[in-house]
């Protein structure tokens, strides 16, 4: 889970040197992408990568959101 979040932040990330503006990331971990959406998680290790994660993602100017894609 802590590699699939940090992964996400590196993408967030590239996204936005890219000035990427609209964006979809989709992600196989379906934990993360819950932890992502609801905004918390009972793992306090992952908090503040979570948080910085969602800090990252919901910029004012920037149409984002976080889904998971299917495995099957």
């Amino acid at each position: 889970v802590w590699a699939a979040l940090w992964a996400l932040r590196i993408r967030i990330d590239m996204a936005s040197q890219l000035n990427i503006r609209n964006t979809i990331f989709e992600m196989d971990s379906l934990v993360v992408v819950h932890m992502v959406n609801s905004g918390s998680t009972p793992n306090a290790f992952l908090q503040p990568l979570l948080q910085e994660v969602i800090s990252l993602l919901y910029h004012p100017e920037w149409r984002t959101s976080v889904s998971c894609v299917s495995q099957g």
